[in-house]
């Protein structure tokens, strides 16, 4: 099934069904994902605001919509599992986190905090294999604060590899790469000024 939603409403399409599975979504209306799981086979585009607030997001290749609309993350949290992201992901609200079940494929921006705020902001990934981290041709964008971070909490996190991957660039002020007890694999671009790396790193890109 495919979901369009033409209509442009000021208030939002709100998502809290214990698991759903759609094969793409347009939407000129803002939506909200508070609670269970959406599986979307193919795309998603939303021509408004898309928040993830505790909700889970399967499967999808989020698109950016007509104004450049992307994702954006709030202090609820929630779930991204197997995303595909062209669109950027704004994590810049006070507290704004989200989980990554093993990969993000990051093909736009994503902004943790803000470069003149004391909001922070964090990036979880919960790996279950060996690996796991962030993909695709994207930029992380850290704010000022230490706590504007990506990080590995999988239970078995001692034992896992976080890779950053070839054209994946870290940038901005200062961040904070926690591994959880295992290893940190740049073969990426790291030009934060400060950077904080809780774990070993295993540097094959540019530093």
């Amino acid at each position: 099934d495919v979901a369009v939603i033409d209509q442009t409403e000021s208030s939002p399409i709100v998502y809290d069904f214990a698991h759903s599975a759609i094969n793409s979504i347009f939407s000129n209306s803002p939506i909200n994902l508070v609670g269970g799981t959406l599986t979307v086979d193919s795309t998603v585009q939303v021509n408004n605001a898309f928040d993830l607030m505790a909700g889970t997001l399967a499967n999808a290749t989020i698109l950016p919509g007509t104004g450049g609309q992307g994702l954006t993350l709030t202090a609820a949290g929630g779930t991204l599992a197997n995303v595909t992201t062209e669109a950027d992901i704004d994590a810049t609200a006070a507290n704004a986190t989200a989980t990554v079940l093993n990969n993000l494929q990051l093909d736009g921006t994503l902004r943790l905090g803000l470069p003149d705020s004391n909001n922070s902001a964090a990036l979880d990934f919960n790996m279950t294999g060996q690996s796991g981290g962030i993909t695709g041709h994207g930029t992380v964008v850290f704010g000022q604060m230490i706590s504007d971070e990506l990080a590995n909490v999988s239970s078995g996190s001692a034992n896992q590899v976080f890779s950053i991957g070839a054209d994946i660039t870290l940038a901005a002020q200062t961040g904070l790469i926690d591994a959880g007890g295992g290893a940190i694999q740049n073969d990426g671009t790291i030009q934060v000024g400060r950077l904080i790396v809780h774990g070993n790193l295993i540097n094959n890109g540019q530093l």
